[in-house]
């Protein structure tokens, strides 16, 4: 019987990814075999559970489901950070679920249209804004 040495694996301080920060799946190996069909999914980053602790990431889908979890070691390995965000609530405290993403063709409202500039004779058209004045 022979044995396969394994170099000790190096242990560093990773840094916890703030929460509502976005990552892109963009590697998968042998043991990760069902994420080969996912490459290029994009998740955001949950609240982490006081249970698990800063190293049990929570991924969220589109649908703001709470669908998978990783450690940090993971991340940086399979994903892409797309996005870092500026969130330092860690836990959620006070906080609402992170909703679900909404399609691009619902962003703009149907009761407002969005601005056009009308061309005359391949001019644009002034658009008058109104002067404010001081009151004295």
């Amino acid at each position: 019987m022979t044995y396969q040495y394994q170099a000790p694996r190096i242990t560093t301080n990773l840094m916890p990814i703030p929460p509502q920060s976005v990552a892109r799946l963009v590697r998968y190996d042998r043991r990760t075999r069902p994420w080969r069909e996912e490459i290029g999914r994009v998740f955001r980053i949950g609240y982490y559970s006081r249970m698990d602790g800063l190293d049990c990431i929570w991924l969220v889908n589109d649908e703001g489901e709470y669908e998978q979890t990783l450690d940090h070691e993971c991340l940086y390995r399979f994903f892409d950070v797309i996005h870092f965000a500026k969130d330092t609530n860690w836990y959620g405290h006070k906080r609402s679920l992170i909703p679900a993403i909404r399609p691009a063709d619902l962003a703009v409202s149907k009761t407002k249209k969005p601005k056009t500039r009308v061309m005359r004779n391949a001019q644009p058209v002034r658009v008058r804004k109104k002067e404010l004045r001081a009151r004295s």
